[in-house]
């Protein structure tokens, strides 16, 4: 495929990052630019909200998510990223990567 990459965080306005959270995105930033990528940083409340805004202004056609480690009540009660994204986003593919360590 021939075409760029990007890297997106999300960040929220109410959440500061640990230490170790903050080198893990600085970790994926350095390695994103090695791969002659983009990261793309973004502050906002609404991950899909930003994501959708992100995929439409860089005309992204492929996104790719990791699994996400909330309790089975908590995707009951807030909904899934995946599904809200599946519906805002239909002319995109997504891809899921499965975490490797399962919390119920």
């Amino acid at each position: 495929m021939n075409a760029p990459f990007y890297v997106m965080f999300v960040s929220s306005p109410e959440r500061f990052l640990t230490k170790e959270e903050s080198l893990h995105i600085e970790t994926c930033e350095k390695l994103c630019e090695e791969f002659g990528g983009e990261f793309v940083r973004v502050e906002s409340r609404d991950i899909k909200e930003a994501i959708s805004k992100i995929a439409a202004q860089y005309r992204i056609t492929q996104i790719v998510l990791g699994e996400s480690r909330r309790s089975r009540w908590d995707l009951l009660w807030r909904g899934s990223l995946v599904q809200q994204l599946m519906k805002s986003l239909p002319e995109i593919d997504l891809h899921i990567i499965a975490n490797s360590t399962k919390e119920t």
